[in-house]
């Protein structure tokens, strides 16, 4: 039986191109939150630091990372001058900055990874190929194939999919909806994503023979097949009426960034109720209920999020007086006299971080 997945040489795509990629050379980064980032370790602090080195979009990136592929490629970066390393905490060098620089010109780099937290990838790529299997054997009167192996839910829905849209046509349509969509891809990615596929006597592509074809590397390949499939997602939920087919399939792919119970807990206060209510009836603890605030923070934008409420004015204001220069600099012990808590100076943070990518220089709100 066929499987269907993610590209991986030797279980990860870790390398010094990535851990390149995602170091910087004018802000220091902690090794330890690069690698709980990219295995999809859902902590605030993680998701906090992501936000600050502005890599939260590769989040669950590589969830099988072991730390000793992190520490090979960090040795390679040190080793040949492309970066320094202190206590775990690592910065490129001048010489690695331009290493980076070259790179991001001769590899393909994501159209759409502001958004990649918004699609569930694995499961939408397995079961696109799945769907595309299922339909080019319907059209070819094949019941005798192997369906590519994929998770339970994944296959049940995919066979949902194909039960309400099932028609002679179907399969031209989705070879027309598919179209379209790559007509609007560089082509040499479009032809190197639709390669992948499988359909009738048409099996797809190896990862060994996309090395031979391109010379590119399993990173790259597995850079291309996350955002193409998020670009797929993206297009064809804004445009039903476009891509009516793929709309109905990969619509069940969407998601929020925010986990289900972070959400609840924000929608519960949005609606009136107050932290130590939602403690009770939830039977949380205070500090969860903070976390989930400080997780919708980090993901939501500015204006979506209720900061005006949990952070009055007098409080913003006392923080703007005592927090001054690079927010990465910033520590507690600079506003603890004030009583507050923690999670509430890491809101001030959160707020003020993405004050500055929006190029407000305000202090409050």
């Amino acid at each position: 039986m066929g499987k269907c997945g993610q590209f991986s040489v030797g279980g990860t795509v870790m390398n010094k191109a990535l851990l390149l990629q995602l170091l910087s050379d004018d802000q220091p980064r902690r090794i330890r939150v690069i690698e709980n980032l990219l295995v999809g370790k859902r902590t605030v602090s993680t998701l906090y630091w992501g936000l600050r080195y502005d890599l939260l979009a590769w989040f669950g990136f590589e969830k099988h990372l072991a730390r000793r592929d992190v520490a090979n490629a960090l040795n390679q970066l040190v080793a040949d001058g492309s970066a320094t390393v202190t206590n775990l905490v690592a910065q490129l060098t001048p010489t690695g900055a331009i290493q980076k620089h070259q790179l991001a010109k001769v590899t393909y780099q994501p159209v759409a990874l502001s958004s990649w937290l918004t699609v569930a990838r694995p499961e939408a790529w397995q079961g696109l190929q799945l769907a595309v299997q299922v339909v080019s054997e319907f059209q070819a009167a094949n019941r005798q194939y192997y369906p590519l192996q994929v998770a339970f839910e994944t296959r049940q829905t995919v066979k949902r999919w194909f039960l309400a849209q099932r028609r002679p046509t179907l399969a031209k349509q989705v070879r027309g909806e598919l179209g379209q969509f790559l007509s609007a891809i560089p082509e040499p990615v479009a032809d190197l994503w639709a390669s992948l596929l499988v359909g009738h006597q048409t099996p797809g592509k190896t990862v060994e023979q996309l090395f031979e074809m391109t010379h590119r590397s399993a990173l790259e390949l597995t850079v291309i097949q996350d955002d193409i499939m998020t670009q797929l997602v993206l297009v064809t939920q804004a445009a039903p009426t476009s891509f009516p087919v793929l709309h109905e399939l990969l619509q069940a792919w969407q998601v929020s960034p925010i986990s289900p119970s972070a959400a609840q807990t924000l929608a519960n206060y949005r609606a009136g109720a107050t932290l130590s209510t939602i403690v009770e009836h939830r039977r949380l603890k205070p500090s969860t209920v903070h976390e989930h605030l400080l997780e919708a923070a980090i993901f939501l934008s500015v204006q979506q999020f209720p900061y005006a409420k949990l952070l009055p004015n007098d409080l913003q204001r006392a923080f703007a007086q005592r927090l001054t220069g690079s927010i990465d600099d910033w520590a507690f012990d600079q506003v603890s006299d004030l009583k507050i808590e923690f999670w509430q100076f890491r809101l001030y943070e959160i707020m003020r971080s993405k004050l500055s990518d929006d190029g407000d220089d305000s202090t409050t709100l």
